[in-house]
């Protein structure tokens, strides 16, 4: 993230409708990139708690040994955090706040939940939408139909 500065470097919030792409936009970038992805959803991590329990070997190591020869770098992917109570949102800043070297990348449905107002202030905020239907009907056409 090159000209980016220290406060967006290390997190970002994908939100959109379910089944917009979210997750499969973060696997396909993080395999272009070099990453592995370790995904964990809300419903493995509602409370701070239990996400420092499941996160926290992750968040002090920056690669990991698939072999003894090998090591791999590591994506943290937070899936559905609008799903997670207001400990483990705050618990999430705190990894983003206090990680340098493990990008963390954060989706939610509901970007506007009153619990992720504090975390807009320590990510990219990236929007997805719906494609217009004749965006996806003249892709169709021209692309797959022709």
């Amino acid at each position: 993230m090159e000209g980016k500065t220290d406060k967006y470097n290390k997190g970002a919030l994908l939100s959109g409708p379910p089944g917009i792409g979210k997750t499969t936009s973060v696997y396909v970038v993080a395999a272009q990139c070099g990453f592995d992805v370790v995904e964990y959803n809300a419903s493995d991590f509602r409370s701070r708690k239990s996400l420092r329990e499941r996160v926290g070997d992750i968040i002090n190591n920056s690669t990991f040994a698939t072999s003894a020869q090998s090591y791999v770098k590591v994506l943290l992917l937070m899936d559905e955090v609008d799903g997670c109570d207001i400990g483990g949102v705050g618990e999430v800043i705190e990894m983003i706040k206090h990680t340098s070297s493990i990008p963390i990348v954060c989706t939610c449905n509901d970007r506007w939940h009153p619990k992720l107002r504090s975390l807009i202030n320590y990510v990219e905020d990236i929007r997805f939408t719906r494609p217009p239907c004749n965006i996806v009907s003249n892709y169709l056409c021209e692309r797959v139909l022709a």
